[in-house]
């Protein structure tokens, strides 16, 4: 049994991953966070590293890729979320989620497209937070990183960045969505 005065380690999940978010994780109590979605070898990968003796705080996962980054800097699909899927809930999950994925995608892209023409920068950033969930769940790390400028650029109410990145979410949708479902059948 561990010492019963060692400070049990509180690991905070967070779907964001927007400047300042570690420092309020930090200043709450918590050792350490993990950001969503996450890979079961991430969960691993931090679990045991607090649960071994002496061990220190870091202030990220090492393999947390920078959403942030512009998107010609990342392949629309990385392929290991969706290996881990299939290893996790079988090819039949899988193709359920894409189809459910494809089917509901021109929804959020609409809904975003509108809240982000009549400048509603509140609803933007939850609609595009909760985009960049979605896509995430499947590696869709194009994607993802333009969803995460928009929510970054409509909590910082820059008008001219949100213009730009939904101009480039239309054919990065199409080119997730086709990358994704020919990645599933190939899986088949």
């Amino acid at each position: 049994m561990p010492d019963a005065k060692a400070r049990v380690p509180i690991i905070a999940m967070t779907a964001s991953v927007l400047d300042g978010i570690i420092e309020r994780c930090r200043e709450a109590g918590m050792s350490d966070y993990i950001s969503k979605p996450f890979g079961v070898g991430n969960l691993r990968e931090i679990l045991s590293r607090w649960s071994e003796r002496g061990a220190s705080p870091v202030s990220a996962l090492a393999a947390e890729p920078d959403m942030r980054a512009h998107s010609g800097d990342m392949p629309v699909l990385d392929r290991s979320h969706l290996d881990e899927m299939l290893d996790h809930i079988g090819i039949e999950g899988v193709a359920d989620m894409v189809t459910d994925f494809a089917a509901k995608t021109p929804e959020r892209l609409s809904a975003l497209l509108s809240l982000a023409a009549h400048a509603d920068m509140q609803a933007l950033s939850g609609a595009a937070h909760s985009f960049a969930g979605a896509a995430a769940a499947f590696g869709l790390s194009e994607l993802v990183a333009i969803a995460r400028a928009i929510e970054e650029a409509s909590f910082a109410g820059d008008a001219a960045r949100i213009g730009e990145l939904v101009g480039r979410l239309p054919a990065a949708v199409d080119r997730a969505v086709t990358t994704l479902a020919h990645a599933a059948r190939q899986a088949a």
